[in-house]
């Protein structure tokens, strides 16, 4: 588990780096490269607890600070900001959850359902969707297909895993070459 005093510039740093890393080593361009967006000023948080009255998980809004979201956050699936919640991407992602849940999770011997989770990110193409529990700290955080992919204790064990997951990435692409 991450301590609550995660540096956010810092692990943003780490995984930006990993992403560009993978970026060059990419001959095919499979993997999109995007910087992660602008932090969210405290305009843009209050407005998105205002549009979605649900209890934010306190570290989910403490990465928005620094990076308002993030494409291709992890391939194809981005990392939603405060601005995408009232985007196309984000309805269908919703949509396309409301289809799946309930959902057990062998990890917390939990069952993910509307009432207790928000998706905070997703892909079109290959289904994942990223849930966070409605929760004002502490909150799970899970990768969704049509199973559960992982679960996380909170956002930055999910953060620090998707770091983990790129660097895979990354070592795959340095063994082709």
């Amino acid at each position: 588990m991450m301590s609550s005093a995660i540096s956010w510039p810092v692990e943003i740093a780490r995984l930006y780096k990993v992403k560009e890393a993978i970026a060059a080593l990419d001959a095919d361009g499979i993997y999109k490269f995007s910087a992660p967006r602008l932090a969210a000023s405290d305009i843009d948080i209050q407005r998105l607890k205002t549009s979605i009255p649900v209890q934010w998980d306190k570290s989910y809004l403490g990465f928005l600070r620094f990076a308002n979201g993030w494409p291709h956050f992890l391939q194809n699936t981005y990392l939603f900001g405060t601005e995408d919640f009232a985007g196309d991407l984000y309805r269908q992602i919703a949509e396309s959850l409301r289809f799946r849940l309930p959902m057990n999770s062998e990890r917390f011997k939990f069952v993910w359902t509307e009432q207790n989770c928000l998706p905070i990110g997703g892909s079109l193409l290959d289904n994942s969707i990223f849930v966070i529990e409605r929760k004002h700290q502490g909150a799970r955080v899970a990768w969704l297909n049509t199973d559960e992919v992982d679960g996380y204790i909170g956002f930055e064990d999910f953060f620090i895993a998707m770091i983990e997951y790129n660097k895979q990435v990354q070592s795959g692409l340095n063994e082709e070459h």
